[in-house]
C-alpha cells in the first residue's frame, strides 16, 4: 500500500481538515438560527423546529471538531468524504429562508407547499446529473479505472482522474448556467422594488424573501459537490468492496496510468 501520508497533501489529512473542515456547518447553521428566529419571533427557541434543526447541525458540528482528531481519521474515502458533504452547510444560507418560508409563512399551505416543492425538485434535478454521469463512468471500464484503481490490497480513488473525467472528458458543468444565476440576480434585485407587499404577502422579513430567490443557486451548488462527495466516497466504494473486499482510500496526487478515450455524456 501507498504512504498516502507522505504523498498527499499533509494539510488535506482527514484527522485535521475534517476536523477543521466542521466550523463551515456550524458558522452556517449559527447563522440559520438566527433566521429562524427572525421568521418567528414570539415562538419561543425550543418549540421552533427550524431552529432546532440548526441547533442539532450545530452540536453535531462541535463533536466533529474532535472526532476526526480522537480517531485519527486516515485516508480512507469514508472520512475523506465528510469535507465535500460539509459543502452541503452552504446551502442552509438560503435553504433555512426556504424552510421558514414553509413553515411560517403567512402565505397559504397550497403556494408555500407548491413553491417548497418546485425549489426541491430543481436541486433534486441538479443532484440527479451527479448520479446519471457517475452511473455512466462506472459502467464504462477505461473512465471507472480512470478514478478508481484497484492494487494488490486496496483500490485507490484518484481524484486527478476523477477531475480529468468531469473536466475533459465528460465536459460536466457543476455550477449552474450563467443565465440562470443572472437571472436570480435579477429576480431578487427587482424584488426590491416590492418588498413592502411581499413581507406583508408572505409574512416574513424581506431578507428571508430576498435570500430564499439569491440563494437558489448557492443551494443548488451545496446539493450538487454534497451529492458528488456521497457518489464517489460512499455509493461507489462501498459497491467496490462488496465486489472486491478491499478498502477504498483516496489518493490526491497520482494521475491515472492511461487517459481514459471513451467519451461519456452527463
Amino acid at each position: 500500500m501507498k504512504n498516502l501520508d507522505a504523498i498527499n497533501p499533509s494539510f488535506a489529512r482527514p484527522s485535521a481538515f475534517i476536523a477543521l473542515g466542521s466550523l463551515l456547518p456550524l458558522l452556517t447553521s449559527l447563522v440559520g438560527v438566527g433566521f429562524a428566529v427572525g421568521a418567528a419571533p414570539d415562538l419561543a427557541v425550543v418549540r421552533n423546529p427550524v431552529a432546532l434543526f440548526c441547533l442539532a447541525i450545530s452540536v453535531a458540528s462541535c463533536a466533529m471538531l474532535i472526532i476526526p482528531r480522537l480517531m485519527r481519521w486516515d485516508w480512507r474515502a469514508g472520512y475523506f468524504g465528510f469535507s465535500l458533504l460539509y459543502i452541503l452547510s452552504i446551502s442552509l444560507i438560503g435553504g433555512i429562508p426556504w424552510l421558514c418560508l414553509l413553515v411560517f409563512s403567512s402565505a397559504s399551505l397550497w403556494l408555500r407547499c407548491l413553491l417548497f416543492s418546485l425549489h426541491t425538485l430543481t436541486l433534486l434535478w441538479w443532484a440527479g446529473r451527479y448520479a446519471s454521469l457517475y452511473r455512466k463512468v462506472f459502467a464504462t471500464d477505461a473512465l471507472r479505472q480512470s478514478v478508481y484503481v484497484e492494487d494488490d490490497d486496496c483500490i485507490y480513488y484518484l481524484q486527478k482522474g476523477d477531475r480529468m473525467v468531469l473536466d475533459k472528458i465528460c465536459d460536466f458543468k457543476e455550477f449552474p448556467p450563467t443565465l440562470f444565476v443572472l437571472s436570480t440576480l435579477a429576480v431578487s434585485g427587482a424584488s426590491m422594488l416590492y418588498a413592502g407587499d411581499l413581507v406583508a404577502f408572505f409574512g416574513l422579513p424581506y431578507a428571508h424573501i430576498f435570500l430564499a430567490i439569491l440563494g437558489i443557486s448557492v443551494n443548488m451548488i451545496g446539493v450538487g459537490f454534497a451529492a458528488r462527495g456521497w457518489l464517489i466516497f460512499y455509493k461507489y466504494p462501498r459497491m467496490l468492496r462488496r465486489k472486491t473486499g478491499k478498502q477504498v482510500y483516496v489518493d490526491m496526487v497520482s494521475k491515472p496510468a492511461s487517459q481514459a478515450k471513451t467519451k461519456a455524456r452527463a
